[in-house]
C-alpha cells in the first residue's frame, strides 16, 4: 500500500491507499465477527467505535491547542510572551510526533509556528524602532525564509536561515534595517530560533537593497566560480516570503529566476555535483558510517541521505520551472509533469518520510542535534527502510546525471 497519495487535493476518502486501509479494517472486523456469539458483535463494534472516538478527540484537542498557540503568537505584546507561545507550540509538535509519527504534520506545524513567530517579531521590532525615534520602515522590505525554512520543512530544532531585501535607502535612513534586523534576531534567539550557518539579516551580507542583491547575484555567477559557489546560488530556489511587500517580493523572485536562466553552465555543474554526491551505502550494501573522530561508527543522515535527496529534487524542480519549494510538493509536481515515474516518486516520498522521521527523533532525544544515527540503536526494519530510501535516492541521481550531464 502506498504511503502517500501523490495527487494533490481531492477527497481524502477517495485516495487509493485510504480506500485500501478502510477495506482492510472491514475485512478484519468481518472475520472476527464471524466467530462471535449473538450480541458479542455489538460489543466489539461499540468498542471499536469508542477507540475511533478517542482518536478523534485527540485530533480535536490538538487542533484546538494549535489554534490557541497561533492566536497567542499573533497577539503577544512582548518578546517573552512570544517565546512562551513558541515554546508551547514546539512542545505540541513534539508530543504529536511521539504519538502519531506524522512527519508532514509536524513539519507543517513547525513551519507555521516559525512563520507566525517571525511575523510577530517583525511587528514588535517595527514598534520598537518607532518608539526609539527611528520611525517606521522608510521603504518597502521583504523578509525571506531560506533553506529548510524556505522549503517549509520545519523541525523541532527551530533552525531558521533568512535574508532581507529592501528598497533604496538614502540619508538618515541608511542604517535603519541594520537595527531592525538585529532587533528581530534578538527576539528569535530568545525563542531558541537561530541560523546554524549564520545566514541572517543581522549580518550585512544577508540584507540589502534590491539593487545590491542584483549586483551580488550577478557577481556570484560571473567569472571563475567554484562548484560550491554555484551550488549555493541554486539554493535561492528555496526562497519564500514570510513578511513584507508583495511587489518587492515579485521583483526579487524574477531576479532569482533570471539568474538561473543566465547561469546554465554553472547550473549543469551543480547538477553533476548533486548526481555524484556520496550516498549512504558502502560497497557491501551497509550503511556508510564514520571510520573515526567524534562520530565514529555513526551514520550521517544529513550528508548521506536527506541532503542528496533534497539537492537532486531541487535540481529537477529548478530546471522544470516549478514554483514549489517544499521537497514533497516538488516530488509530486515532478510526477505530475512526467519528470518522475510513479514507482520512484512513491519510493522517494517514503524515503523522505523515513529520513526526516529519524531526524526528528534525534532532535527530540538529543536536544536539537539531528544528523548522526547509531545503527546499533535501530531496529532491523528501520535499517532496511533507510537502505531502501538511499537506493531510491541513487536512482534519482541516475536520472539527474542522465539528463543534465550525459546529455549535456
Amino acid at each position: 500500500m502506498s504511503m502517500f497519495p501523490v495527487n494533490r487535493g481531492g477527497d481524502i476518502l477517495a485516495w487509493h491507499d485510504t480506500v485500501e486501509l478502510i477495506d482492510g479494517v472491514k475485512r478484519q472486523l468481518a472475520q472476527k465477527i464471524a466467530y462471535l456469539t449473538g450480541g458479542d458483535e455489538i460489543v466489539l463494534l461499540q468498542g471499536f467505535q469508542g477507540r475511533i472516538e478517542e482518536e478523534l478527540a485527540v485530533e480535536s484537542r490538538f487542533a484546538e491547542d494549535v489554534e490557541q498557540v497561533l492566536s497567542a503568537l499573533e497577539t503577544a505584546g512582548t518578546a517573552d510572551e512570544v517565546a512562551a507561545g513558541y515554546r508551547r507550540g514546539k512542545q505540541l509538535a513534539t508530543d504529536y510526533f511521539q504519538r502519531r509519527g506524522s512527519v508532514l504534520v509536524v513539519q507543517s506545524l513547525c513551519a507555521t509556528l516559525q512563520d507566525r513567530l517571525v511575523s510577530r517579531a517583525l511587528a514588535l521590532a517595527g514598534e520598537w524602532m518607532a518608539r526609539s525615534g527611528f520611525g517606521p520602515p522608510p521603504v518597502p522590505y521583504c523578509w525571506f525564509a531560506f533553506g529548510g525554512a524556505g522549503r517549509e520543512e520545519g523541525t523541532i530544532a527551530g533552525e531558521c536561515d533568512a535574508l532581507l531585501v529592501h528598497g533604496e535607502l538614502t540619508g538618515d535612513h541608511a542604517g535603519y534595517f541594520a537595527g531592525f534586523s538585529l532587533r528581530i534576531m534578538a527576539i528569535l534567539e530568545n525563542c531558541g530560533v537561530k541560523s546554524v550557518a549564520g545566514i541572517t539579516p543581522a549580518h550585512s551580507s544577508w540584507r540589502g537593497s534590491i539593487n545590491e542583491w542584483r549586483m551580488r547575484l550577478i557577481e556570484g555567477v560571473s567569472g571563475e566560480k567554484t562548484l560550491e559557489d554555484h551550488s549555493f546560488l541554486v539554493r535561492f530556489a528555496d526562497l519564500r516570503l514570510v513578511g513584507g511587500d508583495s511587489g518587492l517580493c515579485g521583483e526579487t523572485m524574477n531576479l532569482v529566476r533570471s539568474l538561473f536562466d543566465f547561469n546554465r553552465r554553472g547550473f549543469d555543474e551543480v547538477a553533476r555535483g548533486a548526481a555524484e554526491m556520496t550516498t549512504g551505502l558502502d560497497f557491501f550494501g551497509r550503511l556508510r558510517v564514520a571510520k573515526g573522530g567524534e562520530h565514529r561508527g555513526e551514520f550521517n543522515l544529513e550528508l548521506f541521505a536527506l541532503g542528496p535527496l533534497v539537492e537532486n529534487i531541487r535540481i529537477l524542480a529548478v530546471r522544470t520551472g516549478l514554483p514549489e519549494t517544499a521537497t514533497v510538493e516538488r516530488i509530486k509536481a515532478l510526477l505530475g509533469r512526467g519528470e518522475l515515474g510513479v514507482d520512484l516518486s512513491q519510493r522517494l516520498l517514503r524515503a523522505y518520510h523515513d529520513f526526516v522521521s529519524q531526524k526528528l527523533r534525534l532532535e527530540i532525544g538529543r536536544n536539537g542535534e539531528g544528523s548522526f544515527l547509531k545503527p546499533e540503536e535501530l531496529g532491523e526494519s528501520e535499517i532496511e527502510s533507510l537502505k531502501e530510501g538511499v537506493e531510491a535516492v541513487v536512482n534519482l541521481q541516475r536520472i539527474v546525471y542522465q539528463r543534465f550531464v550525459a546529455n549535456g
